[in-house]
């Protein structure tokens, strides 16, 4: 971490656009390297600023909500994506916004009862990344955390074969935020909606 003075600060207090921006750091800080440090615990922090208007934090969309249609359809490919003795393989989705429509794609993958691999990824129209668990609950796995360390929505759907069940999170670079399904889509379409339940509740 590198610590910076910056002698202009006061002349320009009611214009901080024009503040010229530091030349050299005043110190250096080397953190210990302590695996009990938990970072969203120093992200979420509560704290007081002077001056700064209380925050809480909010998400809404930019756009109208997505139509649920979408998640009727994700529901049927999913439990179409069978292993010859029947079990349900994993499978991902990719929802694009392009503007004015709207669309579900299946990427280049390959599947199995527990893991699914795809090519590409790095569109920007990408909104929302969403795969499936089969047969298994529908739960944030550790692979799926070091996994979606984008900026964007992830979702992902459990218990095919019997009532079938959702999760969404917003995801910003490795730290997620839970969303009821409502907040993205008109409803939830064909999904139980575990929002409200813990990870693993179920």
């Amino acid at each position: 971490m590198r610590l910076y003075r910056n002698p202009h600060f006061l002349a320009y207090q009611d214009d901080h656009a024009q503040i010229p921006p530091p030349q050299r750091p005043v110190a250096f800080v080397s953190l210990p390297d302590d695996p009990d440090l938990d970072p969203p615990a120093l992200l979420n922090a509560a704290c007081t600023v002077r001056g700064l208007a209380p925050l809480g934090r909010q998400f809404w969309l930019k756009c109208p909500r997505l139509p649920a249609q979408l998640l009727h359809a994700v529901l049927a490919d999913g439990r179409r994506a069978r292993q010859p003795d029947g079990r349900l393989n994993e499978t991902l989705y990719q929802i694009h916004h392009h503007g004015r429509t709207v669309q579900v794609r299946k990427p280049a993958q390959q599947g199995t009862a527990t893991t699914v691999v795809a090519t590409g990824g790095d569109d920007p129209a990408v909104v929302c990344d969403l795969h499936s668990h089969g047969h298994m609950p529908a739960f944030f796995s550790p692979t799926d955390d070091a996994d979606e360390q984008g900026l964007r929505l992830y979702a992902v759907m459990g218990r095919l074969d019997s009532v079938p069940e959702m999760r969404l999170r917003l995801g910003v670079c490795g730290y997620w935020q839970p969303l009821p399904l409502t907040a993205v889509f008109s409803d939830a379409g064909p999904f139980l909606d575990l929002y409200n339940f813990k990870e693993r509740e179920r």
